[in-house]
């Protein structure tokens, strides 16, 4: 900030009805004449004397000889942006204002200006002065008769106070400012991370919505009879589709990802039988390039694991995906191993701790290298690193914490490899190792860089091994809980696929033994699995095509099925009939599914409050009522009862519905619905969805 010196001298008032004291003011603090400057100066550099002279600052000096005049002087300064630094003011000023009530009236337009107010300790107590003023450090007392020296010192002292207060002043306003313009940036990047969420959600749904149908429709139709070019045409239609709502899922994850708002579930479940169903949907790629497809478990990898297998099937596929893509002859090997020094029933060790943590003296990082690849050292075939070693022990047995191991995971291929200059970019959002216009491989550069940072959420790591036109190994490291039951591990036969379509096991060893991948498809559904259940599902649903896959599915699955098109009419559904359970969307008009969940589940609490009352008047009159009434409905005879009126407080409702934020499926499951299924819906997750609630067979066949 420059300085009032700077731009001209600070501006100094006198005020005193003396005119002769303003002259000797401007004596005393007008600046020594240049001569005399020229003088000193040439008598230190020739004596050789350093010029102890205090420099002096410039000083601008205007007087008034009453209160009045001065406050009028102050005020125009102050409206010509020149205000003035210090005010010299006399006691007694008769016939107008005293000092006191000038200084009162000087502050009022500029409460930053210094003062001295000169007078005698016998006119003025400085406790009469406070009662007036108060108390302020914008003023001192100068006593008359005062020393040339004194004022000369509060002029230079004062003034400098002045400059800094304004300074500080002028920062103070800055950093407010800056605060300001923080928190309107701040107000505009929550409305627009708010925009952003919602238009990913918007877009999520109506993407969804006729995603369902495409893909719905899709498999219907290659479930008819077609020929065999017409299946081929449905097929890879149903393949473009899948690889649409593929792109979709990886936009959605990593959104979710850079907001911080991705979260990974704990269920149990067999890695085997999730590799199994891995390869069973990559197998048929694997095949139609003629490549084979095995896979390899190392003996001791405990066979039950709670994780969040959904999440690690998805950074699996997206790297044997890859392979398969970037490979034109040879094999995709998928090798599962034991971290070196992880154990099944060794003490406890739990993923926190080993992110950079120390244990048992030794510290532990899972990360290689800035962009977490792979040393050469850490070959196929190399021995991993220590990174489980047990921690101390600790002496406290309460609360026993949940024992977890780590597993590495490889996907090795005999592709075209990568260029070394290019392996640095692998892992990076929105980028591949060929840009070009010409690249053979397409692809959106999100896949990696989603799989790494899912296997980070892990407590893992993720690195590549590769040369170019030999292939490359991708690997990454991921915790997990060991199931309860898990207590040793047994040796675990290697499950092969060969020429004749059967699987059969295979001795194992340390490098696989590789054999040719055979196409293999998930079996459909059985048509009438759930025939024998005598179950009726309802469907509310206000998209008309995707009604009629559901209904379709339903059907095929043996169910019978009606319809509701919105919340409303499902109320009125579930008043006239007794359902086993309900597929519920949740984004339809007139009602909503959330609204509509928590009415049905307001209407079965008046269902067991009158159970409850009518239950105290049987034990007491001694005999049986009638069926309870829900508040709000007409009874009437139920046309099924597969399952007792008692119960259907308890009638599950399922979300089936296009919002696949992240926050919707709990906010499903807090509205009162029991399990949550994301369109686009497939068969097997609709049937596995059911299998899940629907009641089991009644073994006296009703």
């Amino acid at each position: 900030m420059t300085s009032s010196a700077d731009s001209g001298g600070y501006r100094i008032l006198i005020i005193d009805d003396n005119v002769a004291i303003h002259e000797d003011f401007r004596k005393i603090l007008e600046r020594s004449r240049p001569s005399e400057d020229m003088l000193r100066e040439m008598e230190s550099e020739l004596f050789g004397q350093e010029d102890t002279a205090v420099a002096s600052a410039d000083f601008v000096i205007d007087s008034a000889a009453q209160g009045k005049e001065g406050l009028e002087m102050v005020r125009r300064a102050k409206n010509e942006n020149r205000p003035y630094a210090l005010a010299f003011v006399d006691g007694r000023m008769p016939p107008g204002w005293d000092g006191i009530e000038t200084i009162a009236r000087l502050w009022e337009v500029s409460p930053e200006l210094q003062v001295v107010f000169c007078t005698a300790y016998a006119d003025y107590a400085w406790r009469d002065i406070q009662g007036v003023l108060g108390s302020s450090d914008n003023l001192l007392i100068l006593k008359k008769p005062f020393d040339n020296a004194e004022v000369h010192q509060l002029a230079h002292a004062l003034t400098r106070k002045w400059d800094l207060n304004r300074e500080v002043q002028a920062k103070i306003s800055a950093l407010r400012e800056s605060q300001e313009k923080a928190r309107t940036a701040q107000v505009a990047a929550e409305a627009a991370s708010k925009a952003k969420s919602e238009f990913l959600a918007n877009m999520s749904h109506e993407i969804r919505t006729p995603m369902n149908g495409v893909l719905g429709m899709l498999g219907l139709l290659l479930d008819t009879e077609m020929n065999t070019e017409q299946r081929q045409f449905a097929q890879t239609a149903l393949t473009s589709a899948q690889g649409l709502l593929g792109l979709l899922n990886d936009i959605l994850d990593f959104s979710k990802i850079e907001a911080g708002k991705l979260s990974l579930e704990m269920l149990d479940f067999a890695l085997r039988t999730m590799l199994d169903g891995l390869t069973t949907v990559l197998a048929p790629i694997a095949q139609q390039k003629g490549l084979n497809l095995a896979t390899h478990v190392a003996p001791e990898v405990p066979p039950l694991l709670t994780g969040d297998p959904g999440r690690l099937r998805q950074i699996l596929t997206n790297l044997v995906g890859n392979a398969i893509k970037f490979t034109e002859k040879g094999e995709v090997v998928v090798m599962v191993s034991l971290v070196h020094g992880s154990s099944v029933g060794d003490a406890v060790v739990h993923g926190s701790r080993f992110n950079g943590s120390t244990v048992g003296g030794r510290a532990v990082d899972d990360s290689v290298g800035a962009n977490n690849l792979s040393p050469h050292s850490d070959a196929p075939n190399a021995q991993s690193p220590d990174e489980t070693t047990s921690p101390p022990v600790n002496r406290e047995p309460l609360n026993p914490e949940p024992r977890t191991v780590k597993l590495r995971f490889s996907v090795r291929d005999t592709g075209i490899g990568i260029p070394e200059n290019k392996i640095g970019l692998l892992f990076e959002k929105f980028t591949q190792a060929d840009a070009s216009l010409s690249r053979r491989y397409g692809g959106t550069g999100l896949g990696l860089a989603i799989s790494r940072q899912l296997a980070e959420l892990m407590d893992g790591t993720m690195g590549v091994v590769s040369s170019e036109d030999e292939g490359s190994e991708f690997w990454f490291t991921a915790r997990f809980t060991l199931h309860p039951r898990t207590t040793q591990t047994a040796p675990q036969p290697v499950f092969v696929a060969d020429a004749s379509r059967s699987i059969h096991p295979s001795p194992p060893s340390p490098a696989p033994a590789i054999a040719p991948t055979i196409a293999i498809t998930r079996p459909s559904q059985p048509i009438g699995r759930f025939a024998d259940r005598n179950a009726r599902v309802l469907l509310v649903e206000d998209n008309i095509v995707n009604q009629k896959v559901a209904m379709s599915i339903l059907r095929k699955l043996g169910l019978a099925a009606d319809t509701a098109m919105n919340g409303i009419e499902a109320l009125r559904a579930v008043e006239k009939q007794s359902y086993d359970l309900v597929l519920m969307d949740v984004m339809m008009p007139v009602m909503d599914g959330v609204e509509a969940t928590k009415r049905i589940r307001s209407q079965e609490s008046g269902v067991r409050s009158q159970e409850s009352e009518e239950g105290d008047r049987t034990s007491v009159e001694g005999h049986q009522t009638s069926d309870p009434q829900v508040s709000g409905f007409s009874p009437q005879p139920s046309q099924h009862s597969s399952i007792p009126a008692s119960q259907h407080s308890s009638i599950p409702i399922i979300a089936m519905t296009a919002n696949a934020m992240q926050g919707d499926r709990e906010k499903c499951l807090e509205a009162g619905m029991n399990d949550y299924l994301a369109k686009p819906i497939s068969p097997t997750a609709l049937a596995d969805m059911l299998e899940k609630w629907l009641p089991a067979v009644d073994p006296r066949g009703h």
